[in-house]
């Protein structure tokens, strides 16, 4: 018996593909296609002119995962282990007004190492007072960096709104050398390029950020404008995910959160914070609590997102070591395929083998899409994440939190003889380790797998060269 949900699925489909046709018969575009890469152009990220402090501090220290924190007050040595150890979180995360004091309230719960990171004005200075930083002072014991101001250019002034920032970018760099400066930045703003450009040329932050809390398609497009421009500064890149509720129609399911961190391993993100962990007041409210304040009650929501930061955390360990050369998007249909993307192609990312890749016969893969994301690590060894891009509130026809099975095929004419044609590496989140895939063998020297991934997760995958995944 076939269920209601394949029957609209099947529908919606058929809706779509006569769409696409009608699009193609009137000679509109159908999906964003650009330029292939020039030769050499794909590969140029995975070498890079070396690790500088920035690069060396992100792969010494655990990966930064955090929530921002807005509760006042001494917390209870039990919320801060629950956070940490529960909560699988890696650092405190501070808005605005969280120097000195809350940082000195969280110190004094003894919680051995802990790390934090703080938000501070966009002239460097803490609105809890002190001056600069709070007057915290430098290297103080976890400090991992600070987040001058936030979202230049979001009240529609344009250009002109990143410029006092610079005040605040030189007055923490002289308060605190070796601190990270990081900057946040947001859409729907004017100037948005310039306003990158002048943070990564002229004041050459550390790290870019930012926020979108969006979990339709259009996503994507956002996701790659700020990977393209750190890039191009060889910065890292962080991101704010989406774990509040405001208005009713902020139903946010386990899915969705998975979707919503997973996409940014997809393209190479190597920081997360959710906003936000907890509140003092309702106002904003947390998804992950159900009453404000240390002692507020948490939502189901709170182990799904524990959940996806112990995944986060074990894939971090070893992307953190990769270098993003390339993203694509393996839409059903041309008509489908999401702004800012562009289609997968054999070759995308400079990878050698993956021939072909879409959902597998079975019914439940049936509709499903696919974001795909090619690294390199130091020594040029190339990996694939693949993402089941389904999610409760995702865009149609990824509109469900129903997982799938990712049907890949290689092609290994031409590899070097160190390389096994009959398996691949998928990295295991939960053990942290490699396992082998073999493969159903397809034609000369190729081989098919079928890999189940769970609705808005990943798989990572490198191929069986006698090398092990970095960072394990």
């Amino acid at each position: 018996m076939i269920g209601g949900r394949s029957v609209r699925r099947s529908l919606w489909l058929l809706g779509a593909s006569l769409g696409s046709l009608v699009l193609a018969g009137c000679g509109r575009p159908t999906g964003v296609e650009r330029p292939e890469p020039a030769a050499g152009e794909a590969t140029r990220i995975w070498e890079p002119p070396g690790l500088d402090r920035v690069w060396r501090r992100l792969r010494a220290g655990p990966p930064f995962i955090s929530g921002l924190m807005l509760v006042d007050g001494p917390p209870p040595r039990g919320f801060v282990d629950d956070y940490f150890d529960g909560f699988h979180a890696t650092a405190v995360h501070f808005w605005e007004a969280g120097l000195p004091r809350q940082l000195a309230d969280w110190e004094e719960s003894g919680r051995r190492g802990l790390r934090f990171f703080s938000w501070v004005d966009k002239d460097g200075t803490s609105r809890d007072g002190g001056g600069v930083l709070g007057g915290i002072g430098p290297n103080r014991p976890g400090r991992i960096g600070f987040q001058i101001g936030d979202e230049p250019g979001l009240d529609g002034s344009g250009f002109a709104a990143v410029l006092p920032f610079r005040q605040g970018v030189e007055a923490v760099r002289r308060a605190d050398q070796d601190a990270l400066v990081v900057m946040n930045f947001s859409v729907g703003v004017r100037d948005l390029g310039p306003i990158l450009d002048y943070a990564g040329g002229t004041l050459g932050i550390d790290v870019f950020s930012f926020d979108r809390y969006n979990l339709s398609k259009r996503q994507y497009a956002t996701l790659e404008l700020i990977r393209r421009y750190a890039q191009k500064y060889h910065r890292p890149y962080w991101r704010y995910l989406y774990g509040y509720r405001q208005h009713a129609r902020d139903r946010l399911r386990p899915s969705d959160l998975r979707w919503d961190a997973m996409t940014g391993l997809v393209y190479g993100f190597t920081g997360f914070t959710w906003f936000i962990y907890q509140n003092k007041s309702m106002g904003i409210a947390p998804a992950f609590f159900d009453e404000p304040g240390y002692g507020g009650a948490k939502s189901p929501l709170w182990e799904a997102a524990a959940g996806v930061n112990r995944d986060l955390a074990a894939y971090l360990g070893v992307t953190n070591y990769l270098w993003s050369t390339d993203v694509r998007y393996r839409a059903l249909l041309p008509a489908l395929q999401p702004e800012g993307t562009r289609p997968w192609k054999r070759g995308a990312g400079g990878d050698p083998y993956l021939a072909d890749l879409g959902p597998a016969a079975e019914p439940e893969s049936e509709g499903m899409e696919i974001l795909a994301g090619f690294f390199r690590d130091d020594a040029g060894e190339h990996y694939v994440m693949l993402q089941n891009v389904r999610h409760a509130r995702g865009s149609p026809p990824n509109d469900s939190a129903e997982p799938g099975v990712i049907r890949v095929r290689f092609d290994f004419r031409g590899a070097p003889p160190d390389l096994d044609p009959s398996r691949i590496l998928v990295f295991d989140p939960a053990g942290r380790r490699a396992r082998t895939q073999l493969l159903v063998p397809s034609g000369p020297r190729g081989g098919v797998a079928e890999l189940p991934v769970a609705a808005g997760d990943v798989v990572l995958f490198k191929y069986a060269t006698g090398r092990p995944f970095p960072g394990l």
